[in-house]
């Protein structure tokens, strides 16, 4: 097809397509006053035998004109924008969603996403609908542009925040934000509130509806609030009867857990609380990792001490509640060095000593000062541990290398050594010697 720039129809009909843009009350007049003036302009130049490359030109800046008349029309800026980005929002939107369609819901069988594309698609050719509708000044505009608004806001935001997530936040700012844009333009204020509502509902729900690694860290944090407290029902409740706990050599298990509680008194000046936690949920279970910082104040000296832990915590999810399966700790030492001292000090040392957990003798072999720990009796137990050499710090302060572990040997007035202070893991235990 060739077009004819010699023909005043084809001048007219770009005019008459013009004209659509006019508010529909001045339509008609502005539509005869340009199609006169071009046409009377025309003939003047086919009279005159002066219609040629530069008159033609000047012809087509006057029908440029009548666009820029369009544009002065009150409220023809606005709809004139309006009109552009709904093309541009619907493209964007509905290429994308297509491809979302066909690659990863059709053939990769996703239901969510297939319905959140498919709403996405059915969005885009609203948008569509609702820019033909400001072009012709239909009736039915403003209620296509609210409901396009809203649906746009609706499906962005269900489609970014979790738990399905499908869509960016850049996609959340042009869609939604674009959807409210158009509802502020063409809606008052009792129906801008009514879209608050319906932005908010969702994000509230959703908001409200705890993440189950959310459930899983507020389960450990009633688990150990239940530890410090000495609460036998909460602990009971909150610790699967498989609950397995493993630290070093040690292996202890419910029972054994429940015992502790029952039989060690309150220490008002412990805390524990967890650093550079981490969790992952697989279905009904899930594993927590962190760092355990332990406080408490000493008695030899009122000091606050810290000890740190690394642990591995694995829960389940039973009856729509978390429980405690087990649980492995490993201390973390502190940095501590070995410091020079007279050897014949250690002989004030040696002995048997006696404490609540687990019994020890303190013996010099050579150069060295080692603690020995006892065999099992009917009330404390070694548990296997190997003998260990006690490091000096000072004439009186010891510490086992790798261990989060010190012994510091206590003296009376007189002198002689009556028991050791164990600081294991922060805590202080008294071990009174007996031999």
């Amino acid at each position: 097809m060739r077009l004819n720039f010699d023909n005043q129809a084809m001048y007219l009909y770009f005019v008459h397509a013009m004209s659509l843009l006019v508010p529909r009350q001045a339509r008609l007049d502005w539509r005869r006053e340009w199609e006169a003036e071009i046409v009377n302009h025309l003939r003047v130049l086919q009279k005159r035998n002066r219609l040629n490359l530069k008159s033609k030109v000047d012809l087509w800046a006057k029908v440029a004109g009548a666009s820029f008349d369009v544009a002065m029309f009150e409220n023809n800026r606005t709809r004139f924008v309006l009109i552009g980005l709904n093309s541009l929002v619907a493209v964007t939107m509905g290429s994308a969603a297509v491809q979302e369609f066909s690659i990863r819901d059709v053939r990769g069988g996703q239901l969510q996403p297939f319905f959140l594309s498919s709403a996405v698609i059915i969005v885009s050719v609203l948008f569509i609908i609702s820019a033909v509708a400001i072009l012709r000044e239909s009736s039915a505009e403003r209620s296509l542009v609210i409901i396009t608004g809203v649906l746009s806001i609706v499906v962005h935001v269900y489609g970014t925040l979790p738990p399905h997530g499908n869509m960016g936040y850049l996609a959340l700012l042009i869609g939604a934000g674009y959807g409210l844009v158009m509802i502020l333009i063409y809606q008052r204020m009792k129906f801008i509130l009514l879209v608050a509502f319906v932005i908010a509902s969702p994000v509230s729900i959703i908001s409200q509806t705890p993440r189950p690694e959310a459930e899983v860290l507020r389960t450990e944090q009633e688990q150990r609030e239940a530890y410090l407290k000495r609460d036998i029902a909460k602990t009971e409740r909150l610790v699967a009867d498989e609950f397995i706990f493993t630290s070093g050599r040690n292996v202890g298990d419910k029972a054994s857990l429940l015992d502790f509680l029952k039989t060690t008194a309150v220490d008002p000046t412990l805390t524990l609380t967890a650093e550079d936690t981490r969790v992952a949920v697989d279905g009904d279970t899930a594993i927590v990792i962190g760092r355990r910082v332990e406080r408490r104040r000493r008695e030899d000296n009122n000091r606050e001490g810290v000890a740190y832990a690394r642990y591995v915590r694995t829960y389940i999810k039973r009856q729509e509640r978390w429980q405690l399966l087990a649980e492995h700790l490993e201390t973390i030492p502190a940095e501590r060095t070995a410091v020079k001292i007279d050897a014949k000090i250690y002989d004030d040392y040696v002995g048997e000593y006696e404490s609540p957990i687990f019994d020890f003798a303190v013996i010099k072999d050579g150069e060295r000062l080692m603690a020995v720990p006892k065999e099992r009796t009917t009330t404390r137990t070694s548990q296997g541990r190997p003998p260990g050499e006690l490091l000096p710090e000072s004439e009186a302060e010891f510490f086992l290398r790798g261990r989060d572990a010190q012994v510091i040997f206590m003296r009376n007035r007189k002198g002689e050594v009556t028991h050791a202070i164990m600081r294991i893991n922060g805590a202080d235990i008294r071990a009174t010697r007996r031999k």
